[in-house]
């Protein structure tokens, strides 16, 4: 009996590249200093300052250049490629815009990669849509935000750890506990203390934290 063949969504920024990669280059177009155990929040307003809000507003098109510069974390390349040869889907799904899509896809030919398999969505809203649409089975990710949509929409996360995302299931503890909180009474009956554990002990089963691309090979079994 053949196996069943899996469908593997993998974000790029953070997750197929050093999570803090871009820190040398806010450094510079903000003037900042921060350090990399200081990046402990993915918005970049938290991490430098409302401020420079307009060099994040434009980032991927008046910046782009710097995502060509950009390297495959070591062991990243190996086990798609083990991916692949097991008979798995690999989809690299990038909340990057779809106004620089031809550089993403130009960056992952560059890595000896399939470019045909990229999805540029323009930002984080439509990732758990895309999930669905590819009838994804695993998504390694590392922006908290996303980590904790695709959970919550039942699907299995391999989170690259990272310093910014070390409470996701706080987060979402805490979130489930004050939606029922502030649920009327009906909708209260299906936030019952039992219900609650269920779902959490459903998204924490759902959660696997690596370190790196070692890992998640060992993970999914390749």
């Amino acid at each position: 009996m053949s196996k069943k063949s899996r469908n593997i969504c993998i974000d790029i920024d953070g997750t197929m590249i050093d999570p803090y990669f871009f820190i040398p280059y806010l450094n510079e177009l903000t003037g900042e200093n921060v350090k990399k155990d200081e990046y402990t929040s993915i918005d970049w307003n938290d991490t430098y300052g409302p401020q420079y809000q307009n060099i994040y507003e434009n980032f991927d098109m008046e910046y782009s250049h710097i995502y060509k510069e950009a390297s495959l974390l070591d062991g990243a390349k190996e086990v798609v490629d083990k991916l692949l040869k097991n008979g798995d889907e690999v989809y690299y799904v990038t909340a990057r815009s779809k106004d620089i899509d031809e550089i993403t896809k130009s960056w992952i030919e560059s890595q000896g990669l399939d470019s045909s398999r990229v999805y540029s969505l323009s930002g984080n809203s439509g990732k758990v849509k895309m999930a669905e649409k590819l009838n994804c089975d695993y998504f390694i990710e590392d922006d908290p935000n996303n980590v904790k949509s695709l959970l919550k929409a039942g699907y299995k996360v391999v989170l690259m750890d990272t310093n910014y995302n070390k409470e996701v299931l706080e987060e979402i503890e805490d979130n489930f506990e004050s939606t029922y909180k502030s649920a009327d009474y009906s909708n209260k009956l299906c936030y019952s203390d039992k219900n609650i554990k269920n779902m959490l002990n459903n998204i924490k089963n759902n959660l696997i934290r690596v370190n790196n691309w070692k890992e998640i090979g060992f993970k999914l079994k390749v």
